[in-house]
C-alpha cells in the first residue's frame, strides 16, 4: 500500500465515521444499545482477525535486518518485570535462526518498542534504514489490521457517546 493509498483508506474511514455519527444521533437509546452489540462483535472481530494474523518471514534480507534490530534494541533499558520480554523479542529477532511466520502481536511490539527509543548517529540512522526497508515486507498486511482495530474501536466509542447523550443522568 503506497502512502497516497493509505491516506485514502484513512480518510474514507474519517468520513465514514463521521456521517456514521451523524445518523447514530438520529436513533433511540434501544437502538443504539441494540447497535453497541453489533459494533462490539465488529471490533472484537477485528481484534480476533490481527491476533490470528501470521505472514510469511523473507529469507532475503533477514540476517543484516535482525542484526540491525539487535543494535538497535541494545538501547533498551528495561526494569525486572520487562526483562523477559525483551529477551524474548531478542529471540524473536535472532539473527542466526530466522522464524518461519511473524504474528501480529510480535511485529506490533517490536514497532512499539522501537518508537520508544531515541537514536542518534549515522550508525543507528543506517540500522533503522535497513530494519524499515525489511519490515516493508509486513507493512501493508500490519496497517490494514491496525486500521480495521482503530475503525472498529472508533465506532464503538462513537456509540457510547451517542448512548451517553440519550442516558438521563443518574440512569446508566
Amino acid at each position: 500500500m503506497t502512502n497516497e493509498e493509505l491516506q485514502q483508506r484513512v480518510l474514507s474511514g474519517i468520513k465514514e465515521r463521521d456521517e456514521k455519527k451523524a445518523e447514530y444521533e438520529k436513533l433511540t437509546l434501544e437502538q443504539l444499545l441494540a447497535l453497541e452489540e453489533e459494533v462490539i462483535k465488529k471490533k472484537e472481530d477485528a481484534e480476533k482477525k490481527a491476533e490470528e494474523s501470521e505472514w510469511d518471514v523473507p529469507e532475503e534480507g533477514y540476517k543484516e535486518a535482525a542484526v540491525a534490530l539487535h543494535r538497535l534494541l541494545s538501547k533498551v533499558s528495561v526494569n525486572w518485570n520487562m526483562a523477559t520480554i525483551m529477551y524474548e523479542m531478542f529471540n524473536l529477532w535472532s539473527p542466526d535462526k530466522k522464524p518461519d511466520k511473524m504474528e501480529y502481536a510480535a511485529f506490533d511490539a517490536t514497532l512499539r518498542q522501537l518508537n520508544s527509543i531515541e537514536y542518534k548517529g549515522y550508525e543507528e540512522l543506517s540500522d533503522i534504514v535497513t530494519v524499515n526497508e525489511y519490515f516493508k515486507n509486513f507493512y501493508d498486511k500490519y496497517q490494514e489490521l491496525t486500521l480495521g482495530i482503530h475503525f472498529a474501536a472508533q465506532e464503538h466509542s462513537n456509540v457510547l457517546e451517542a448512548i451517553q447523550k440519550k442516558t438521563p443522568i443518574g440512569k446508566a
